[in-house]
């Protein structure tokens, strides 16, 4: 009897396909994970917004006026909280840094924020200085804020 050493068509089918199966789901889990991470570093940012905005809110008795929404930390002309700009500024000379924005990755959202039809991770807008709106947008959810979409962040929190 003659016995041929390899491996027969079927049998390396069958392992290939098992290998690209495993490489499939580890691949989707790999996304679901750094979709969960971006939308961690989201509602951090606007935890470490909140607190920035009520620091210069003590000192200045107003929060930064912007009548008009604007799109927070996706260029650098809007990326830190600064006491002489009275706003958000792009640099801070001879005044207080109250926070620096780097955003993560822009969320892949349908409803996504727009600014002027420009799809950003934070719009932030106070008309008048006694109260403001940050909103952004989660990709799939994280802790307490379970589902995906907008969110708004307020004086008063995120809801």
């Amino acid at each position: 009897m003659v016995h041929k050493k390899g491996f027969t068509l079927i049998e390396l089918l069958v392992v290939i396909s098992i290998i690209g199966l495993l490489s499939t789901l580890g691949a989707v889990s790999l996304n679901s994970a750094r979709q969960r991470s971006r939308d961690a570093r989201r509602v951090a940012d606007m935890k470490n917004l909140q607190t920035a905005l009520e620091l210069y809110f003590d000192v200045n008795s107003v929060y930064p006026v912007e009548a008009s929404a604007v799109s927070l930390a996706v260029t650098a002309n809007k990326n830190i909280l600064c006491s002489s700009s009275a706003s958000f500024a792009g640099s801070c000379a001879g005044g207080n840094t109250y926070m620096t924005l780097t955003t993560p990755a822009a969320p892949g959202c349908s409803d996504a924020v727009s600014v002027a039809n420009v799809a950003e991770n934070y719009s932030y807008i106070s008309a008048d200085g006694s109260t403001y709106t940050v909103t952004f947008c989660l990709e799939t959810g994280v802790g307490a804020f379970a589902s995906a979409g907008d969110r708004t962040l307020t004086p008063a929190g995120i809801q």
